[in-house]
């Protein structure tokens, strides 16, 4: 009896061993620090492909926060942002270096249909992906738009997001966001939120 309890002493302290011994080699290793940035990586955005979050993991630095690539990037697209909106959509002056900044291009893009060929309230989604240069990777495809919207309605509202994108292609991606964007899934919510006025008649003589 005393002979089974030893061995058992003996299996577990073994065990108890080896384990402690992966777990060294696992932390020195730096495998522990995957979702660590390092210092310089702003957590903003992706920089170039010289960067990384890790000693065994080299490429771009995904922030912890807000979208994380493998996921799908969702964006809303108003036709006639507020005041508090309006700096959203605004084209940055220089290359897109985060999702933040791909947004707000995406925002500066849209150009909706003429009032007379619109319809206040209608919503449509788009999803596309990009190549690195910052080109579609094929046309955009509708997911979703309002409910009872006609055909040909539909088509105006999609012609106007397909002329939209095309006019700002190619994005101008740096070089560590293109590389990490590329493929990516994105969904463009489009809401005409613009109130229309019915047309004043002329006055009477």
């Amino acid at each position: 009896m005393s002979r089974c309890v030893s061995i058992a002493f003996m299996v577990a302290a073994v065990t108890l061993g080896a384990r402690g011994s992966v777990a060294l080699d696992y932390q020195r290793s730096g495998a522990s620090q995957i979702s660590r940035p390092l210092s310089g990586i702003r957590p903003s955005g992706l920089r170039d492909s010289r960067s990384f979050c890790n000693s065994i993991r080299y490429g771009p630095c995904v922030p912890r926060a807000g979208h994380l690539l493998g996921d799908t990037l969702q964006v809303t697209v108003l036709s006639r942002p507020d005041a508090k909106n309006a700096p959203d959509y605004i084209k940055p002056d220089h290359e897109l270096n985060t999702i933040a900044d791909l947004f707000m291009a995406l925002r500066a893009c849209w150009t909706p249909p003429l009032q007379e060929t619109s319809r206040e309230g209608l919503e449509m989604s788009v999803r596309f992906s990009l190549k690195r240069d910052g080109d579609l990777i094929g046309p955009p495809r509708i997911t979703y738009v309002t409910d009872g919207v006609s055909q040909h309605l539909r088509d105006i509202y999609f012609n106007a997001v397909t002329a939209s994108l095309d006019g700002c292609m190619p994005f101008a991606l740096t070089k560590g966001f293109g590389n990490a964007i590329v493929g990516q899934p994105m969904t463009i919510r489009y809401i005409d939120n613009r109130v229309f006025e019915p047309e004043k008649l002329p006055a009477k003589p």
